[in-house]
């Protein structure tokens, strides 16, 4: 997300999927080589700590984008199908998502932002959770 003010910092955040916490060089895992990852975890903010609302991907990626558990925001399964074309779903329709909260305070986002299957942007470029 870049920032329309230029005081402001551009925000890259890179959300890698069933990828476990010892995956990583960096993460003292010895027998892995992740020099790449391991570059962006030391010139950058990495979280050690985190909680996954949801084993499953579809929830967990509403949860990432809303903020609130699968039982508020309504997704709690792998979405199968009707993520594409004119007939889509958005699951998430109706409820505020961290991209409208970070358009809103002046940053727009990259043309590759919050994209992954069962994902889709609007016309808006809002991102929305389909099914």
């Amino acid at each position: 997300m870049a920032s329309r003010d230029p005081r402001r910092p551009n925000v890259l955040f890179i959300l890698s999927d069933d990828q476990g916490p010892w995956a990583m060089h960096c993460a003292g895992n010895a027998d892995i080589v992740t020099p790449t990852l391991d570059a962006i975890a030391a010139s950058g903010v990495r979280f050690t700590d985190f909680f996954c609302a949801s084993p499953v991907c579809s929830p967990a990626r509403a949860s990432l984008l809303t903020g609130d558990i699968p039982s508020r925001h309504g997704v709690h399964d792998w979405i199968r199908a009707g993520n594409t074309g004119a007939e889509r779903i958005d699951y998430l329709a109706g409820q505020t998502l961290i991209t409208d909260v970070v358009g809103a305070a002046g940053y727009r986002r990259g043309p590759r932002s919050f994209r992954r299957s069962h994902y889709a942007q609007t016309q808006a470029r809002r991102a929305v959770l389909l099914i």
